[in-house]
């Protein structure tokens, strides 16, 4: 039977915002959404999982003139560069407008314990086109089992 070990959540934007945006992705930078630090003891027994779940809460602009794509990811670690363990890819076209709400969910399996304890995963978003509001909400959990 599996057991929690821990769950964190990162609100970065809690509530999507009304009306205008208060900021953009400006294309190909890639943006913090949220990082969680998952207490697992270094001995623990069994096969470790690692749940995660993101919420990105974005606006596409009425002058954008391009289909805009939009990468959101969850890493084991805290750098865009590390080991890269879930992807959504969102490609809209350039006759939306308005609010959009793209989601990341995954499991990362099988997950060595951390010798410091803490178990990180972080989520970025970039948009790969133009740029495009950020409204929230921008929310990212993960929750760690054993078992």
């Amino acid at each position: 039977m599996a057991q929690m070990i821990d769950t964190r959540t990162s609100d970065n934007i809690p509530n999507a915002e009304q009306g205008s945006p208060i900021s953009t992705f400006i294309p190909n930078q890639v943006y913090r959404i949220g990082t969680v630090g998952l207490n697992v003891p270094p001995n623990t027994p069994g096969v470790i999982r690692v749940e995660y779940r993101g919420v990105l809460g974005v606006t596409l602009l009425p002058e954008h003139s391009t289909n805009i794509s939009i990468r959101f990811f969850v890493v084991r670690g805290s750098l865009p560069t590390d080991l890269r363990v879930a992807s959504a890819f969102e490609t809209y076209s350039s006759t939306q407008t308005g609010n959009q709400v793209v989601l990341v969910n995954g499991n990362d399996f099988n997950v060595p314990a951390p010798t410091s304890g803490t178990l990180i995963y972080t989520a970025f978003a970039t948009s790969l086109a133009e740029e495009v509001g950020r409204t929230g909400p921008e929310t990212f959990t993960a929750s760690v089992y054993t078992g």
